[in-house]
């Protein structure tokens, strides 16, 4: 059903081909919640691990890739606005297929049950060599784009030091993933959230203090 009313849409939208990613990636879902459910009935050993943390590749992939339209666009508005000059260079497609080419082999080899070879720490570090070309420093004087360059930060240093607690066996990978998960997708999802409603109700700029602090 979600790859029904969300994912189909996607996929008839999608004029190029770095837009046709999110039809595939939300079916997929239906594939995770098939390896947990199989987990939970002892159909599959380890399933209910395998499919939660393909759902998790599965997310941050898209806020990546999301993160890549959203936060350019607005920074651009926010440079003309400070600086009086364009945000050129903001965008490398190949930067952005190393964050879809990481998190879908990390998605894969969790699906199947594989001993990682931490593919999320290419993700991550293609994220941020990203964000640095979005003037992450300048969003932190806006209310509505600084919290989310923050969790896109946050979620990109996640995937990177998962991987690293695994190569470095210093501590479950799974740990270091609530620096993604809690840090990242919350504070990215939340502020989305927030800006969404602020440009629906054309109040952009006059954020509540008490928004931001949630």
């Amino acid at each position: 059903l979600l790859f029904a009313f969300g994912g189909w849409p996607f996929l008839k939208a999608a004029k190029l081909g770095h837009n046709m990613v999110f039809a595939p990636a939300i079916g997929a879902f239906a594939l995770a919640e098939g390896l947990y459910q199989a987990g939970r009935l002892g159909l599959l050993e380890g399933g209910e691990r395998r499919g939660a943390m393909t759902a998790f590749c599965l997310v941050a992939l898209m806020i990546l890739v999301m993160g890549g339209r959203v936060i350019p666009a607005g920074m651009a508005g926010l440079v003309r606005k400070e600086e009086a000059r364009e945000l050129f260079d903001r965008n490398r497609p190949w930067a952005e297929w190393l964050c879809v080419l990481g998190m879908t082999a990390e998605a894969i080899t969790q699906a199947l049950g594989l001993p990682t070879l931490g593919a999320m720490a290419l993700a991550g570090a293609a994220g941020l060599w990203r964000q640095a070309r979005w003037r992450p420093l300048l969003a932190l004087t806006d209310p509505s784009l600084g919290p989310i360059q923050v969790g896109y930060a946050l979620l990109a240093l996640g995937l990177i030091a998962a991987a690293a607690s695994d190569w470095l066996g210093i501590g479950p990978a799974t740990d270091a993933l609530h620096l993604a998960t809690v840090g990242g997708m919350g504070v990215v999802t939340c502020a989305m959230m927030l800006r969404i409603d602020a440009i629906r109700e054309r109040r952009v700029g006059e954020w509540p203090r008490a928004g931001i602090a949630c």
